[in-house]
């Protein structure tokens, strides 16, 4: 989303969702789906690190990213500008703490976006509306996406044609789909490091989380949750 959500009511009323969506629905049914999710390779990803959402559930979630990370490697091992900042030895890190790098920042935002809850939806200030839905733009899911990405990011799996008569928390719906809405998030990350080169900018930034002049900004605590991975204090 591109504001914080800091209303406990608001969590309050989505938390007893939250065990339901976590299972997300990659596949016939939101049980299946957190299960087998759409992994070509996952043995390559097991030995890498648990990732902060991880307490005895969620490890295909970060399954599923360190495999969209390696994907997209391209960008994303190429660092950024400012990646020092969030871990001041990442060009020395070998490939997998580099994927493990990339996939921590990314939790870490996650945790200020939505607290790791699946079917959170924010409504965005203003009177704007989704030319995708009709209706007011809503953040939704882990990473806080909206129907209307699908315009400037077509290989966003959200489909609202089938969403739409399901309900609004409904963890079998396309944008709230942890696994979708993972692999958008990393194509959106992907997109701003390829035209600014940094993490945290101020204009272009699509999370407020990393938006240095916003008010929502979390970069100090972000970024020491990623230096205090051991392989940045080398």
């Amino acid at each position: 989303m591109k504001y914080i959500l800091n209303s406990s009511i608001l969590f309050a009323l989505l938390l007893t969702l939250t065990a339901c969506g976590q299972s997300g629905s990659h596949g016939s049914s939101a049980a299946a789906s957190a299960e087998n999710p759409e992994l070509e390779n996952p043995g390559n990803f097991t030995n890498y690190a648990k990732l902060p959402w991880e307490n005895g559930k969620n490890r295909s979630w970060s399954l599923f990213l360190y495999e969209q990370i390696e994907k997209n490697s391209d960008v994303f091992f190429k660092g950024a500008n400012d990646v020092a900042q969030f871990c001041p030895n990442y060009y020395s890190l070998n490939r997998q703490e580099q994927t493990e790098f990339w996939a921590q920042l990314l939790v870490q935002m996650i945790k200020y976006e939505s607290n790791y809850n699946p079917v959170l939806r924010f409504k965005e200030p203003g009177s704007n509306v989704d030319p995708i839905t009709g209706q007011s733009v809503y953040s939704e899911g882990l990473l806080q996406l909206s129907y209307q990405d699908t315009q400037w990011m077509p290989a966003c799996k959200f489909d609202w044609k089938k969403d739409k008569m399901k309900l609004i928390a409904d963890p079998l719906r396309t944008i709230l789909d942890p696994y979708n809405n993972l692999h958008c998030g990393v194509l959106i990350m992907k997109r701003q490091l390829t035209k600014h080169k940094t993490i945290a900018i101020s204009t272009g930034a699509y999370w407020a989380v990393i938006k240095t002049n916003s008010t929502y900004n979390k970069l100090p605590q972000i970024k020491a949750g990623t230096k205090a991975l051991a392989y940045c204090q080398r």
